[in-house]
């Protein structure tokens, strides 16, 4: 658990150096991968429609 929290902290650090940051959404999606929460098909579908509305 403590490794996907570090990826995820990685993740937003790298985000926050570009000057980008992310949703709440975005992070939830995010999380729930991570946790298992969800495919990679669906996770995928989520951050398609998700890039499609920015």
């Amino acid at each position: 658990m403590k490794r996907k929290q570090a990826a995820l902290s990685y993740v937003r650090s790298s985000l926050a150096i570009e000057g980008n940051h992310l949703t709440v959404q975005e992070n939830q999606v995010l999380i729930d991968r991570s946790n298992g929460g969800m495919k990679n098909s669906e996770f995928l579908a989520r951050a398609l429609e998700m890039a499609k509305n920015v």
